[in-house]
């Protein structure tokens, strides 16, 4: 298996293409993110020869790979277990991100499991790891979802962008898995796209389990300039952090929109980190989404202080997409509270 956290010589050792230099790595990492983030159009040229796949496994497999296994961390434990024990497919797995990313945090997963994708040499790329540190894994790789067996956990990787809301649609009443997962950008455009498909999962016999508190309409679902994600912080290795550097990318911070849905579980947390809002002078500001309401709440300094904590020992806990749980101190006003992190009244 690929060591975690990732290293760029292990990359090069399962790549297509063997860059003679880091000079024409980084020249054609720089090319394909011009590609995502401007051209979306042009999407398909980026997949057209090995040296391309080849980039985009150091660069953009390299950084997403950590963000699967923190990811799943979030899922509730009853429901992870369900995972691990039944097949699983990814719809436009390119070189196997996810799939690899999964196999990281369920080592012993014995199911097998489907990677699809319309770009053969993607295909070719994900055949290839897998040969060389995944064959004791059952794992086809195929063009289509031709075969494969229903109530399986069904994941989307970046991917939902790809199709529109009838091929989605047609993909899940074809495979009816009982778990879909979205790991998507944490981008207004992705958040559109995952919020697409609520209605139809909740009308299919869906529950929400992360991130939302719900089965409830979402609270933002009618404004069109905000959006919800979580933010996830990784740790990458030194050769992939020299690469992030030469290209100019931050690739530990990450905002993703993570978002589970089950047949087989109704389990909802009760208050998300919705939004981390400026520091003031005197308190920390947050949005949390609460059955289905964005709630604000305030942190006064001086009581953390008082209790002998420091500034990070309270931010770490005031990310997007991590649970709440927190004491009411007093109501400000109508879904404004001063509040205090649970953690910290536990010293």
């Amino acid at each position: 298996m690929l060591s975690s956290p990732l290293d760029l010589e292990e990359l090069r050792e399962v790549s297509l293409y063997q860059f003679q230099n880091d000079h024409d790595l980084f020249k054609e990492i720089l090319t394909l993110s011009e590609i995502f983030n401007h051209k979306r159009n042009d999407l398909n040229s980026a997949y057209l020869n090995e040296k391309q796949i080849s980039a985009y496994l150091a660069f953009f497999f390299g950084t997403n790979f950590p963000k699967v296994k923190k990811c799943l961390q979030k899922i509730p434990r009853e429901l992870s277990d369900e995972i691990n024990k039944q097949p699983l497919v990814e719809f436009g797995c390119g070189p196997g991100t996810f799939i690899y990313g999964l196999l990281d945090c369920y080592p012993d997963f014995k199911e097998i499991i489907f990677g699809v994708d319309q770009s053969k040499i993607m295909l070719d790329q994900a055949k290839l790891i897998h040969s060389k540190k995944y064959s004791e894994f059952n794992i086809s790789f195929q063009s289509s979802i031709a075969g494969i067996p229903k109530k399986s956990t069904l994941v989307f990787s970046n991917s939902l962008n790809e199709i529109n809301e009838f091929e989605f649609k047609d993909i899940v009443n074809k495979i009816e898995p009982s778990v879909i997962i979205f790991l998507e950008p944490g981008t207004q455009v992705s958040f559109s796209k995952v919020l697409e498909t609520r209605e139809f999962l909740f009308g299919n016999g869906y529950n929400v389990i992360f991130p939302c508190a719900s089965n409830e309409p979402c609270a933002i679902e009618n404004e069109p300039m905000n959006w919800c994600h979580q933010f996830l912080k990784l740790t990458h290795s030194e050769s992939i952090e020299r690469l992030c550097q030469k290209v100019k990318k931050d690739r530990r911070n990450a905002p993703v929109v993570f978002h589970v849905y089950s047949k087989i579980f109704k389990l909802a947390h009760d208050q998300v980190v919705f939004r981390c809002l400026p520091e003031t002078k005197f308190s920390y500001e947050i949005e949390v989404c609460s059955q289905n309401k964005i709630i604000k709440h305030r942190i006064l300094k001086k009581k953390i202080k008082e209790l002998g904590y420091k500034k990070k020992d309270v931010k770490d806990q005031l990310v997007a997409g991590k649970t709440y749980n927190c004491k009411i101190i007093r109501q400000i006003k109508e879904n404004y509270f001063e509040s205090l992190p649970e953690g910290l009244l536990k010293r």
